[in-house]
C-alpha cells in the first residue's frame, strides 16, 4: 500500500483544533471497529485462517491512514454541521490534491467522503461512508467504501483492483462484513460473541490445476479470544465437483497446532494429531 506516500505533506498548519472538530473526526471508522481480533498469544504460530484474518487487518489499516491524516491537520473550513479539509497537495504525484468533508446530518449521524483531483479540476470520490456514533468514543456503527481504481486508472497502481465495501457494528456487538469487488471477488465476515470470535471468507481460484476451471473456497474459523480454536476450509466446484473437499486445523491456547485433517465427501483420508483435542468438535460453518 502506498497510501501514506500519497498523502504527502499537507503544508503548514495555520489554525488549531477545536473541541468540536474532534467530535466530527470521531465519526470516522476506527481500527478497533473494523479489525479482526487475532489472539496475540498465538503469534507467531498463527493458524492459517488467522493469518488470513491478519492480512485483512493489514489491508484495512492501509485505508485508515486517510482517517489518521485528519487527526494531524486541523480543518480548513468549519460550519455548524460540517468540517472540511483541503485541498491539500499529494507530494508524490505533482498536481494531485485531496480533500475530505464530514457532514453531521442529525445528532450522532454523519456522512463523510474523501475526493481526489488529478489536476484536471474535477474531483472524484475514492473513500466515503456514513456512521452513527455511540455513547463511548470507541462505539459506533456504519459503512464505508474504498475505490482503489480511482488511483489505478490514473497510473498510480495500488497492487490490486476493485471496490471494497465494509459494514461494521460496534454498538450492539462487534461485527464486520465486507465485499471486495475484484477478480475473483472476496467476501469476509467477523463477529464476537460470548468471548469467542468467528471469522469466515469466501473466494475462488484455480486451487486444483487439472484444468483452468476455478474452484470455490469457503473458510470459517472459531476461536476463543483467550486462545484455542478451529478452522475448516471447504473446496467445491471446478475440477473438484461434484465432490466436497474439507481441510481442518485445530490449535490450543498457545497457538500450537494440535490437529490437521482432510476429508472428501465426509470421509476422512488424512489425519495428523488428535481430533479430540479440538476446542470445537463440529465443522465450523460461516
Amino acid at each position: 500500500m502506498l497510501l501514506w506516500t500519497l498523502l504527502g505533506c499537507a503544508g503548514p498548519i495555520t489554525n488549531a483544533f477545536l473541541e468540536e472538530d474532534l467530535v466530527f473526526i470521531s465519526a470516522l471508522p476506527k481500527r478497533e471497529q473494523v479489525v479482526v481480533v487475532v489472539d496475540a498469544r498465538s503469534q507467531p504460530e498463527l493458524s492459517e485462517i488467522q493469518r488470513n484474518a491478519q492480512d485483512v487487518n493489514d489491508t484495512v489499516a492501509g485505508f485508515l491512514e486517510w482517517v489518521d491524516a485528519l487527526s494531524e491537520i486541523p480543518p480548513s473550513t468549519r460550519t455548524e454541521t460540517s468540517r472540511s479539509w483541503g485541498p491539500h497537495p499529494i507530494d508524490s504525484v505533482p498536481l494531485w490534491t485531496w480533500e475530505a468533508r464530514i457532514v453531521r446530518e442529525s445528532p450522532g449521524s454523519y456522512r463523510w467522503s474523501y475526493t481526489l483531483d488529478d489536476g484536471s479540476g474535477e474531483t472524484v470520490d475514492f473513500f466515503w461512508g456514513e456512521s452513527i456514533t455511540g455513547y463511548a468514543a470507541s462505539e459506533g456503527d456504519g459503512s464505508f467504501s474504498y475505490d482503489v481504481d480511482v488511483f489505478n486508472d490514473r497510473g498510480y497502481w495500488q497492487g490490486w483492483t476493485g471496490l471494497l465495501e465494509v459494514e461494521f457494528d460496534f454498538i450492539n456487538d462487534h461485527s464486520v462484513s465486507a465485499t471486495l469487488d475484484t477478480s475473483p471477488p472476496v467476501t469476509y465476515g467477523y463477529a464476537e460473541e460470548d468471548d469467542e470470535a468467528v471469522f469466515w471468507y469466501e473466494t475462488s481460484g484455480n486451487y486444483d490445476d487439472t484444468t483452468d476451471a476455478d474452484e470455490h473456497l469457503t473458510s470459517a474459523g472459531r476461536w476463543r479470544l483467550a486462545g484455542g480454536g478451529r478452522s475448516d476450509t471447504q473446496y467445491t466446484g471446478g475440477d473438484i465437483a461434484p465432490n466436497i473437499y474439507i481441510q481442518t486445523q485445530c490449535w490450543d491456547d498457545d497457538g500450537t497446532v494440535t490437529y490437521e485433517g482432510a476429508s472428501l465427501n465426509g470421509y476422512p483420508f488424512k489425519s495428523e494429531g488428535d481430533a479430540a483435542s479440538c476446542v470445537y468438535l463440529d465443522v465450523i460453518q460461516p
